[in-house]
């Protein structure tokens, strides 16, 4: 589909000679074609005849799913087109797409059922860029499309001018502080490194006023910082409270220099359950800042969290603030919405999906991405399938087969669907993380980098996988030299989970001294290979693979070596004000050391002891003095 929107860029060329949409910029240039409607050609030329005009908005449609689905339906239309033209000299208006129905299962990249959801979050964002601050939070089921509902948000706030940038949390990056607002800021701060030189130049300054002489602390946290003001002096070292007020300090004024009445900020944070406990106390912080305007912070959750749960906290914090605090309950969907989504899917009248709809809904009682993955798995095992032009099944074949009533079990039957190697990769993967690279996936699982991509291939058009960026086909095809660094040369090239099901699903197939033994290789490798001055950048993933296998750990020399590494985890998180993670990285810390620890390594074990006592104090599990 990506293809057919190309073709209609060319056609639209080919037919007026000038392109959609034309700016200097060339992030201009990619929100217009993600967020804005091209004027239709026959408005733009009114010689163009007015069908071939709307086959051409057809191929440029911002939704996939309204754009045609096969060359093939295109070629109908077209045909049609220049039949007529030859007959009659005109073209009479018909229906298009009718014969556009494509062979392989594609559910519409639409949402079902929230368009009141929708409007709630488009009007968030119009309060937003008319001056407020607000936290809207989405919860619901794991699998009820919380994340595919604030995504809708992208091109109304592409569209009037706004800043959008998301992050991500999950469980396996909690130990790194602020990791999904230094993906996210980072995003933003990549797309003005975009703009001209004169814009650039101003961020340059508009940073490096505002940081003064502490552009090293925020450095620390946000590396792309760097890029605008430069390599800056070692901070001055504070005792922790004041570091605690100077790192807040930065932080809000870099937010009231992004967040502006021209262009609006809103940051969307998924999976916010997963949240280390100084992201959301920054997120509580920003949220209460009188000062901050025009900014919109959008998070999802799972469901049935404890009412102790951090994330309950910090959202009580801010409701009794002066920020605007507004919830979306997501419900799974009802019988209505899986027969629309049944008979655009498969291109019949509702009358012929209203059936299949309701086993669907017996079955997955509604929630989208069972609904998602049970057809393809039909599909896979074809009690869904394609013949003579169109989709047949048969439901009394579909009720008798015993189809899993769980989604962890629908998953596990799809992972046992793939080839052996696929499935090894996925598994190795796993323990990378939701998001992977592909040469050290190479390294750890022995391979040739070609031959990992080739193993991928399945699992990326089974869409349990994606790549991320760019270059991973060409190494697909080709590989490296073999006598190219794997980590070197595939630096930027990642893939991601479709999902966190897909990535918890493949990490229980491992057994657990398995994994801890992958676990092991991965911080062995990564402390072995990141070069010292990069470290830092790193330390917490490295560390959390050596806690994930600890109990691997049994050379005393190596044990006192990760246990230094703690502590210098401890020492960064610190001065990033997680006080928290540098108290578990403390903790992490000690319990590596010898038992003779005081005898022959003492000034260690004292500055571990001291950091790790203070890291109680200030997260106040200890009262000074105790």
């Amino acid at each position: 589909r990506a293809d057919l929107y190309s073709l209609g860029v060319t056609l639209y060329q080919l037919l007026c000679g000038e392109v959609p949409f034309r700016f200097t910029e060339p992030m201009e240039t990619v929100h217009a074609h993600i967020a804005r409607r091209p004027e239709p050609l026959s408005e733009r030329y009114p010689t163009i005849p007015g069908q071939l005009s709307a086959i051409v908005d057809r191929l440029l449609a911002k939704a996939p799913g309204d754009r045609y689905q096969t060359a093939a339906g295109l070629a109908v239309d077209l045909r049609r087109c220049r039949d007529a033209l030859a007959e009659d000299g005109s073209i009479a208006p018909f229906p298009l797409g009718e014969k556009d129905v494509s062979p392989r299962l594609r559910i519409p990249d639409r949402l079902y059922g929230r368009n009141r959801q929708v409007d709630r979050l488009h009007d968030a964002f119009s309060r937003a860029r008319e001056g407020s601050r607000l936290l809207l939070l989405i919860s619901g089921p794991t699998g009820v499309g919380k994340s595919a509902l604030a995504r809708q948000l992208y091109a109304p706030v592409a569209q009037q001018g706004g800043r959008f940038a998301v992050g991500r949390f999950d469980a396996q990056t909690r130990e790194r502080p602020y990791s999904a607002v230094v993906e996210a800021l980072g995003e933003i701060l990549q797309q003005l490194l975009s703009r001209d030189e004169a814009q650039v130049a101003y961020w340059r300054g508009a940073l490096s006023g505002m940081v003064g002489d502490d552009g090293q602390v925020l450095i620390d946290v946000l590396p792309e910082v760097e890029l605008f003001i430069g390599p800056q002096p070692a901070a001055k070292s504070l005792a922790p409270a004041e570091a605690e007020r100077r790192f807040t300090r930065l932080m809000r004024s870099f937010f009231r220099l992004l967040a502006t009445p021209e262009r609006p900020l809103t940051l969307f944070f998924d999976d916010l359950h997963q949240a280390d406990t100084p992201s959301l106390r920054l997120i509580e912080l920003l949220m209460n800042d009188e000062q901050i305007h025009h900014l919109l912070v959008v998070g999802t959750y799972r469901a049935g969290l404890d009412d102790t749960h951090p994330l309950k906290l910090m959202r009580r914090a801010v409701a009794k603030g002066s920020a605007e605090l507004l919830r979306i309950v997501l419900a799974p969907l009802a019988v209505g919405h899986l027969t629309q989504l049944v008979a655009e899917t498969f291109s019949v009248d509702s009358g012929h999906a209203e059936p299949f709809a309701e086993l669907l809904h017996k079955k997955t009682l509604g929630n989208p991405f069972f609904v998602d993955q049970t057809l393809h798995a039909l599909a896979a095992e074809r009690l869904v399938r394609f013949e003579e032009g169109a989709w047949h099944w048969d439901l009394s074949q579909i009720e008798r087969r015993d189809l899993a009533d769980d989604v962890v079990e629908l998953l596990l039957s799809k992972l046992a669907r793939l080839p052996s190697k696929t499935r090894r990769i996925l598994e190795l993967a796993s323990c990378i993380g939701n998001t992977f690279n592909l040469g050290l996936l190479a390294v750890v699982s022995k391979e040739q980098v070609h031959h990992v991509a080739t193993a991928l291939r399945p699992a990326i058009d089974a869409a349990i996988v994606r790549p991320v960026s760019g270059g991973f086909s060409q190494l697909a095809l080709h590989g490296l030299a073999e006598d190219c660094c794997p980590l070197k040369n595939t630096k930027g090239i990642d893939l991601r989970f479709v999902h966190e099901r897909f990535r918890s699903a493949a990490y229980e197939r491992i057994d657990r001294d398995a994994r801890q033994e992958v676990h092991l290789a991965l911080g062995r490798l990564l402390r072995r290979t990141i070069p010292a001055e990069d470290l830092a950048e790193e330390i917490f993933t490295v560390a959390r693979h050596f806690s994930a296998a600890e109990e691997m750990l049994q050379d005393p020399d190596e044990r006192l070596e990760i246990a230094k590494l703690h502590f210098d985890a401890g020492v960064h998180a610190q001065a990033a004000v997680a006080f928290d993670v540098a108290r578990d990285h403390y903790r992490a810390a000690l319990a590596l050391l010898p038992e003779d620890r005081w005898a022959n390594h003492y000034e260690l074990t004292f500055g571990i002891s001291v950091n790790y006592y203070q890291s109680l104090i200030l997260v106040r599990e200890v009262a000074p003095g105790t």
